[in-house]
């Protein structure tokens, strides 16, 4: 039900929220001749003999509210009033839960509670969502609808706004919108891909036109868009208060990245490194040694000691593993791992999981040589170590409840 913060009309407060409700009311209550009281579009302002305190007064005729007890006065909406409480019986069932946001004109339409619940336990029944997350995350929506009626929900899959797969995080880093990439983040750089993060938006947020009609947003079936498309285009310091109010509500961070209002994540990107963090999470999960350095990944190609780490490139190089897209594997290097390999071979045999490799390089050349040099390692050789790599990051992917956050000195968050 619709409520004011102050009186509205002549001689009223005129609060702007207050004056945009009643507006906007005026526009969709119709009277005797089928007609709105109110021919103009809502705005927040209210002059002593202007058009809003005309169309209260044909309001108040109509329905004979001036004559008492109690009194009104002719052109003025109390709190509590008569004339308030006519309008909020007037009001056609469409736009029964008729609401303004304080302090600005953008007047919307309240959710249902039916909603809310919906998406609060499409986060709690996600399985791919860490537990905390999505205690905090259910918290958020919960708490925000019960205080301004408005359903906050995480992005619909077709915006891969929850849990994404490293190949979905790979494949968003060629969408473009508004003239950039979504997001620079590769395969197991994103919170998304660990159920530590999500883009909680308004889809579906029914404001208001300034005739009363709903704003319709292409590709959502009733109202904006979860980015508030429509509502930037209307008042853009009302976007940003709804994204603000959104913040204030729960202890999730924001994504650092410019315009990615709807992110939100359990680890500040002021302390978290995503590039240590997969890194360190390879090295646990994987058959390989990683190291996060000079914005890419290095590596020990699984042959060399510990401490001897190679450059790649980045993970999505790292990830595509294909002919136009090849990530560094460079011979010399590769030559000097497998030399470091066998020797640690002869003296004591090598893990498993290096033995696997050290294999599958060998089977690859016909006449091993004793000592390895830059131009024994051929095409064939690079290419299974390229999938040796991706095999470290698909691992650590199926693994990815063991993911932990850490700054980018390696120190745990």
């Amino acid at each position: 039900m619709p409520s004011l913060t102050g009186n509205v009309g002549a001689g009223g407060l005129n609060r702007k929220h207050d004056v945009s409700l009643v507006q906007a009311m005026l526009r969709v209550i119709k009277n005797p001749k089928g007609q709105p009281y109110a021919s103009f579009s809502y705005d927040g302002t209210c002059s002593p003999t202007g058009a809003t305190v005309a169309a209260i007064k044909a309001l108040q005729n109509d329905h004979k509210i001036n004559s008492g007890p109690p009194l009104e006065s002719a052109g003025k909406i109390e709190i509590n009033g008569k004339t308030f409480k006519k309008m909020v019986e007037l009001l056609p069932a469409s736009h029964k839960e008729i609401a303004a946001l304080e302090d600005h004109k953008v007047v919307y339409l309240k959710g249902s509670q039916t909603e809310a619940n919906a998406a609060a336990a499409r986060v709690t029944s996600d399985p791919k969502f860490l537990d905390d997350f999505k205690i905090k995350l259910a918290m958020l929506i919960n708490n925000f609808y019960k205080k301004y009626g408005i359903v906050l929900s995480v992005m619909e899959d077709k915006y891969n706004g929850g849990f994404r797969t490293f190949q979905q995080q790979r494949d968003l880093m060629d969408r473009v919108e508004n003239g950039q990439s979504v997001t620079n983040a590769g395969p197991g750089e994103s919170n998304h891909n660990w159920g530590n993060g999500a883009d909680v938006g308004f889809q579906g947020l029914k404001v208001l036109k300034g005739d009363g009609s709903i704003v319709k947003h292409t590709g959502t079936p009733t109202g904006d868009s979860p980015w508030l498309h429509q509502l930037e285009a209307i008042d853009s310091t009302a976007a940003t208060k709804l994204w603000n109010l959104r913040n204030a509500e729960t202890t999730l961070h924001r994504s650092a990245k410019a315009g990615d209002m709807g992110h939100l994540q359990s680890f500040s990107d002021a302390q978290i490194s995503m590039g240590t963090s997969l890194a360190k999470h390879m090295n646990k999960e994987g058959s390989m040694w990683w190291e996060y350095k000079q914005g890419a990944y290095w590596c020990n190609y699984g042959l060399a000691d510990e401490n001897t780490k190679f450059k790649l490139g980045s993970a999505k190089k790292i990830w595509d593993n294909r002919a136009d897209s090849k990530v560094n594997v460079d011979e010399a290097s590769l030559a000097l791992a497998m030399n470091q390999a066998a020797a640690r071979r002869n003296s004591g045999g090598l893990p498993p999981y290096e033995e696997e490799i050290y294999q599958a390089i060998i089977k690859l050349t016909p006449d091993p040589p004793s000592v390895w040099k830059k131009e024994h390692i051929k095409s064939a050789h690079c290419n299974k170590m390229r999938d040796f790599f991706k095999a470290d990051l698909e691992t650590s992917e199926a693994n990815y409840t063991t993911w932990k956050p850490y700054d980018k000195n390696g120190n745990p968050i």
